[in-house]
């Protein structure tokens, strides 16, 4: 195994900017997740890893190698692909063992690591089976095997699951993170799915229009965003984004939206997000509070749509112009149109800079 570090690395298309000025580094050992939606640049960033692309500036290291000039095959990575590229006239053994075949591996050494995989990942009753015939699951697996069984430094994945239906994928999630803590595999892995990312990753990189928002743990990036594209893009329902004021009265601190006011409690530092005038005021939906009957020093709105789980309901709050979500239980009731009075759990204030987008440390 081996680290990976890019140091100032950037990829052009002609006049497209694909990825600007990313400096991150994965540990040996470590896994972490290159997230973001459709054309963010982190396939790009994998891609120039592996050696598949060129890149435009900068530097990638594997280990203590620059590799910029060395082929895919000199890197000793290990690839998988949404697309499984398995070969159809080959048994699930086969498939697996082939890379070693072609580097002319003994037989014998052949068969004890591809028994070895097949039993890592649950295959060995179905590894004389041409893949053809087999589940999605079961091809995801097998084709993760023949990664594996090459024992690279660095294994990368390019959405790899993404395909595959729903309970199928979350129990893929729970198996990729399993297989990659009992391997020890530094790998990196890129997905638009912040639930994959969350749960396989020890860290995210997050990424948008080519460029890093944020990188930290899952908590860290869920807990403290860097900025409004970050709060906004992890977590689902995603957070609120509440525009208004904040200023003192009466030797209090007041969060204002459109002439509405609301106290946020005294051992709260608002005092630098008060400096900025104009902010927005993050808050998840799960650290919102909702009811049907008036409450004093709430905000009052509308109930603007309802989307009922099994457990809890999805609010939907017209608070002058601005949706607020709020998770509530489902006995909460109500219908569209009722009036609604809302309030939030402002010991996870986030205020974010109307002007620059970013979060304001609260901390004096």
């Amino acid at each position: 195994m081996a680290n990976v570090r890019l140091e100032h690395v950037y990829k052009n298309y002609r006049d497209v900017k694909a990825v600007i000025d990313a400096n991150w580094e994965c540990n040996d050992g470590e896994v972490v997740s290159i997230l973001g939606p459709s054309g963010c640049g982190k396939s790009s960033s994998l891609r120039m890893i592996a050696g598949l692309e060129e890149i435009s500036n900068g530097s990638i290291y594997i280990g203590d190698r620059r590799v910029n000039e060395l082929s895919p095959a000199e890197r000793n990575i290990a690839l998988a692909f949404e697309n499984y590229a398995l070969y159809p006239h080959m048994t699930v053994r086969q498939n697996i063992s082939y890379p070693l075949k072609i580097r002319n591996v003994e037989i014998s050494e052949i068969k004890k690591r591809c028994d070895q995989i097949l039993t890592m990942l649950d295959l060995h009753d179905i590894s004389g089976y041409k893949v053809t015939g087999l589940s999605g699951g079961q091809k995801q697996r097998t084709s993760l095997g023949r990664a594996l069984i090459r024992e690279p430094d660095v294994f990368l994945l390019d959405e790899p699951i993404s395909h595959l239906d729903v309970k199928l994928r979350a129990k893929m999630r729970d198996d990729l993170k399993s297989l990659l803590k009992r391997t020890g595999h530094t790998a990196i892995y890129v997905t638009h799915d912040q639930l994959e990312a969350m749960t396989v990753a020890d860290r995210i990189v997050v990424m948008n229009l080519g460029e890093i928002q944020q990188i930290g743990t899952p908590m860290e990036v869920y807990e403290r965003p860097q900025n409004k594209f970050v709060a906004t893009f992890i977590g689902e329902p995603s957070m609120n984004l509440i525009p208004g004021s904040l200023k003192k009265q009466g030797g209090k601190n007041i969060f204002s939206i459109n002439g509405q006011n609301m106290e946020v409690p005294a051992e709260v530092q608002v005092e630098k997000a008060a400096k900025e005038g104009k902010v927005s005021f993050g808050v998840r939906p799960t650290e919102c509070f909702l009811s049907l009957t008036e409450k004093k020093g709430w905000l009052k709105g509308k109930v603007y749509t309802i989307t009922k789980g099994i457990d809890t309901a999805v609010y939907q709050i017209d608070i002058d112009a601005n949706h607020v979500r709020i998770v509530a239980e489902r006995t909460v009731g109500g219908t569209i149109g009722d009036t609604a009075w809302v309030s939030f759990d402002f010991q996870h204030s986030r205020f974010f800079s109307e002007e620059t987008g970013g979060r304001i440390n609260l901390s004096k």
